[in-house]
């Protein structure tokens, strides 16, 4: 029987069972689309190791047969998930032209690296995540698990939704093939980096364990009881923690005033402070900075995030069953669709346990043709999602990621800020001496984020400014916020208020703890996220603290997801006419990366912290090679890898990765001083050749040469005020052979306000020349 969820009339086919396709088939199966795997004799790789597949396939068919020869199965899909070769299935004639075909793989299907040998690893060096994580001197640390492939997953299933969603209302997709690259994707993790390059900044260079430009303190640090994450950015936020571990003294002192100038002094400060929170446990450290308003928070271990007091009282856990493992208790999906819920509970299908499914008894999608005129037609951009209206009330990197995604799409977005709290991207500095030099125009990462998007000034604490933003809301298909705890309630502008102005509207959350319990109105940064997430406990060398791997990790990751929740959000909107209310948790979205934490744990062991080492795979580390801080990343994943190894490097002898993993330190060495001898991309040619997946560990200046990059058009410029031919990353996936095409820059500060509220609510000119004056809109920010 079909269920209630909003993905039931679906029939969703994976014919691969990498983690990438599995996790997005997961997202799917969540929401109650019929998830089919399509398994030969030995089952999809996942099965290899049996925990991780169990939390990746609750409420999934096992079907015992070959994709090759399940032409039946295939025929009757809507969406089929495949990682084989490039080219392999789209060149089958397997899949019906009426189902979209999603390819995930390493690269994407074309260009120089298409069929390159590749892991998470190797991919998070050449994307330049790596080479900012460790030791100054080297080397570089990688990160643990595949949360390149888990991020992918949910990449696919954001573009996945948006043709679902074009279906829905009538408009064409260019081509049912979607190409999604796992490469492409991770770049959400950089891509700011190589455009503030451009504008004249410096790659980064790693500064050590948990630092990272432009913040001080931003780090974890171990207390009486555990350890505690700390984030401390504005002036404010400085003074507020001198005081609470009662040095206040330094709260004031002209060299600590700023975040950059305070890790210039950073052994000089953590002299300090770090003994002051031996005093307390973390718990209460947590608790006593929040009150405070500093992003403090908790770094738990993986048992202590299951047991987390904020999970539990958001319901976030499931159950689920396995014939191996039992019933086992695991976090669910980290968004919630308040109208239509996720599965809570189900089984993990044993290999062919399903026979060949019928044809699906579902009601076919009702089209709702697209009737909203759009303030601007989509140009050069795809129009699958022209007629839907965003209002995006977002500010700094997740929440704006997510819309640009729907805007890339083709969705109107409205990006809505206020002269005197306008995007924190944009800068802090509202000085005269900064709004002469036009400084909130020239970020590049508001500027990355924010194209393709309309722009307009509302002051929300004005009731002209509120009944316009309301009046907005009457013709739009969804809202979007990040704002801390209740600020949308203190406005006016809660749920209740927004719903009774449009009953069918959309509007997603995305607190960083999640909606509801007791940390609900805590503040975080994306680097508060990641200390929260589980993932520190899961990186790093074994003698060293709790290892955070990003600045701010949790900011892109958390809009990726926000990206699929909304896209769900409005496909159920125009499938049924019904509203939803969805909150994400950022912290939950980034504890998907750390999957493999959950799966020791879940199969009776204790996860560990390896450094650059795999669990099973044997050689797998950073090695140095000639030249100045120039590094190759390699990783072994079976016996015949390391013959064809050992033909290029005399190591010592082993017939398989246990005894691998025995002489790993003598393996290090000497692999270290064979590629000391040789330059980076050269080792990296030679492996690749071979067979033996290895990159390059990158710096963000070099993405804008990428090779790979480059051929697949994924850098495109456009002309934006004050800051001239800018770089703008494509979205990580493409309908067909090209990238998504774009349309605009980012908007200046209410750049499109007359033209909104004159094209959508009639405003006169006399009345909008009032509102500039008296500060409800504009273009200036104001002091």
């Amino acid at each position: 029987m079909a269920g209630t969820g909003p993905l039931n009339h679906l029939t969703v086919v994976d014919v691969s069972g990498s983690i990438a396709t599995a996790w997005c088939g997961k997202l799917f199966a969540d929401f109650d689309a019929r998830v089919v795997n399509l398994e030969g004799a030995h089952g999809h790789p996942t099965r290899e190791d049996a925990a991780l597949h169990a939390l990746m396939s609750p409420h999934k068919q096992s079907v015992g047969v070959d994709w090759r020869d399940a032409a039946e199965v295939l025929a009757r899909a809507d969406l089929v998930l495949e990682a084989e070769a490039p080219g392999t299935v789209s060149a089958s004639g397997l899949i019906p032209k009426s189902a979209l075909l999603v390819s995930l793989s390493w690269f994407g299907q074309t260009g120089p690296r298409a069929h390159a040998p590749a892991n998470d690893q190797t991919l998070a060096s050449e994307l330049a995540w790596v080479h900012g994580i460790g030791p100054p001197e080297g080397p570089p640390l990688l990160p643990s698990g595949t949360p390149l492939q888990i991020l992918a997953g949910a990449t696919a299933f954001a573009a996945a939704l948006g043709a679902l969603t074009a279906d829905a209302v009538g408009n064409p997709v260019p081509d049912r093939h979607i190409d999604v690259s796992i490469f492409e994707s991770g770049m959400c993790l950089t891509e700011v980096g190589p455009v503030a390059v451009h504008n004249g900044g410096r790659p980064g260079s790693r500064l050590g364990t948990n630092r990272f430009v432009p913040t001080f303190p931003a780090g974890i640090y171990p207390t009486k009881r555990g350890f505690v994450g700390v984030t401390a950015l504005t002036p404010p936020q400085w003074r507020a923690l001198c005081d609470l571990v009662g040095r206040p003294e330094f709260g004031d002192e002209p060299r600590f005033r700023r975040a950059l100038k305070r890790l210039f002094a950073a052994d000089e400060i953590d002299a300090w402070l770090a003994p002051a929170f031996l005093e307390r446990s973390a718990e209460e450290w947590f608790h006593a900075g929040q009150a405070r308003r500093i992003p403090l928070t908790i770094v738990p271990t993986t048992v202590e995030l299951l047991e987390s007091q904020q999970l539990r009282a958001l319901h976030s856990f499931r159950e689920i069953g396995d014939l191996q493992l039992g019933t086992r208790r695991v976090p669910g999906a980290p968004f919630r669709l308040h109208s239509t819920p996720a599965h809570r509970d189900g089984p993990v299908a044993r290999l062919a346990a399903h026979p060949i499914p019928e044809a699906s008894p579902r009601e076919p999608t009702r089209v709702r043709p697209s009737s909203r005129a759009p303030v601007r037609e989509p140009r050069r951009r795809p129009a699958l999602l022209r007629g839907l209206r965003v209002l995006d009330l977002s500010m700094g990197w997740a929440g704006p990621l997510a819309t640009r995604h729907v805007a890339d799409l083709g969705a109107e977005v409205i990006k809505i800020e206020s002269r005197r709290h306008f995007d924190w991207w944009r800068g802090w500095d509202a000085s005269p001496k900064a709004i002469a030099q036009h400084v909130i125009e020239k970020m590049p990462g508001f500027n990355a984020e924010n194209r393709n998007k309309l722009g307009i000034t509302l002051d929300l604490t004005d009731p002209r400014g509120s009944e316009l933003f309301k009046r907005l809301v009457s013709m739009s298909d969804a809202v979007i916020e990040n704002y801390s705890g209740d600020v949308m309630l203190k406005l006016g502008l809660d749920e209740r208020a927004l719903r009774a102005c449009n009953p069918q509207l959309v509007m997603v959350s995305m607190p960083p703890f999640g909606a509801g319990g007791p940390w609900h109105a805590y503040r975080a940064y994306g680097s508060t996220v990641e200390q929260a997430s589980g993932l520190p406990h899961l990186n790093g060398h074994p003698d060293d603290p709790p290892t955070m791997t990003h600045v701010a990790l949790g900011d892109p990751v958390a809009g990726v997801y926000a990206a699929g929740a909304l896209l769900l959000g409005l496909l159920h909107q125009q499938c049924t006419g019904e509203g939803q209310r969805i909150d994400l948790s950022q912290v939950e979205a980034l504890s998907t990366l750390g999957l493999h934490g959950l799966a020791e744990h879940i199969a009776g062991k204790t996860p560990q912290r390896r450094g650059s080492r795999h669990a099973t795979h044997a050689p797998q580390g950073v090695y140095p090679c000639a030249g100045e801080d120039r590094w190759v990343t390699l990783t072994v994943e079976s016996d015949a890898q390391y013959r064809a190894l050992c033909q290029v490097v005399d190591l010592p002898a082993a017939e398989n990765a246990a005894e691998r993993r025995g002489v790993h330190d003598e393996i290090d060495a000497r692999l270290a001083a064979w590629t000391r001898q040789r330059e980076r991309d050269a080792v990296v040619d030679l492996l690749v050749a071979r067979g033996i997946p290895a990159g390059p560990v990158l710096d963000v200046a070099e993405l804008l040469e990428h090779a790979q990059l480059a051929e697949r058009g994924f850098w495109q410029w456009l002309e934006r005020d004050f800051v001239g031919h800018q770089p703008h990353p494509a979205a990580p996936y493409r309908f067909g052979a090209e990238p998504l095409a774009l349309d605009g820059p980012a908007p200046t500060l209410g750049e499109h306000g007359a033209e909104v509220l004159r094209g959508l609510l009639g405003l006169e000119d006399a009345e909008i020349t009032d509102l500039e004056r008296e500060g409800v809109l504009g273009r200036e920010p104001l002091l």
